[in-house]
């Protein structure tokens, strides 16, 4: 009997020290299924490393944490498109790894192996990893999505014009510009820093040649040498924004010859709604 627990011991200590990456302390509060998911591992697979036969935890229990098992890859070797902007081709398959090069929406890239979160994709001479999500066969159903996102924040934007200009003013019931601007993109699931300047320092840079419907316009309207102005572009060479009484739709060109124009930002994308 003795002989057969000393094994049993010995084996559970064995089968600890290689499948478990680590110990964790139980504290208040915590559940199996919590600390499964905290870990990526399955409820199962913590009962199982651990001897458990059922999901009751005591505090200050020391519990083994498997490795995670690994999603299953499929090798393949095709051509596919971009579906994301400004998406950052990555050194390994998570988020805090470097940065090897940015790709834009629409840009066709050789996929490699694939899972159902990282995907392993050629571009160039360039050989690393996006989020699946950011990968599509079709090039017309990513641009559908776009040009049906940009329609609803045009369609919004300009269903507010004629609405009063309120200093501070943040709701249908009176705006100010950038109080303008955080509730239309809010509306849009982007949420935006309450003034024109921090406004500036969200987004994507984007040049005037290349601007498109939603992106934000800055200027200096009360030539102080800083911005104070900002608007939405909604297409042929016009912004929407909160005037000096309502918000109303306005011709760039006159903006453009007599403020000072600080540039434009893109926030809105495909992922945003």
């Amino acid at each position: 009997m003795k002989k057969r627990l000393a094994g049993f011991l010995l084996a559970t200590l064995l089968y600890a020290t290689s499948a478990g990456a680590e110990d964790y302390v139980v504290v208040a509060g915590d559940t199996l299924s919590g600390i499964a998911s905290k870990y990526g591992v399955s409820v199962e697979g913590l009962k199982s490393a651990n001897g458990l036969d059922s999901e009751f935890l005591s505090i200050n229990q020391k519990l083994v944490i498997p490795e995670a098992a690994a999603e299953p890859v499929t090798k393949v070797k095709k051509m596919v498109f971009i579906n994301e902007d400004d998406l950052g081709l990555r050194e390994d398959e998570n988020q805090q790894s470097k940065v090897i090069t940015t790709l834009d929406r629409g840009a066709k890239v050789e996929l490699l192996e694939t899972n159902a979160k990282w995907s392993k994709i050629k571009v160039g001479e360039h050989i690393g990893f996006v989020a699946t999500e950011h990968l599509t066969n079709n090039l017309e159903d990513s641009s559908r999505a776009l040009e049906m996102l940009l329609g609803r924040v045009k369609t919004l934007a300009v269903g507010l014009a004629g609405t009063p200009y309120r200093s501070g003013g943040t709701s249908p019931k009176g705006f100010d510009c950038s109080g303008f601007t955080s509730y239309v993109m809010g509306q849009m699931g982007v949420k935006l820093p309450r003034t024109s300047v921090d406004q500036f320092s969200v987004g994507k840079k984007v040049e005037r040649n290349n601007l498109r419907v939603g992106d934000l316009l800055f200027f200096d309207t009360l030539k102080k040498g800083r911005i104070s102005h900002v608007g939405i572009y909604i297409g042929n060479n016009k912004m929407i924004h909160s005037a000096t009484r309502k918000v109303e739709v306005s011709d760039l060109s006159w903006y453009f010859k007599n403020y000072r124009y600080y540039g434009a930002k893109r926030v809105l994308t495909v992922s945003q709604k």
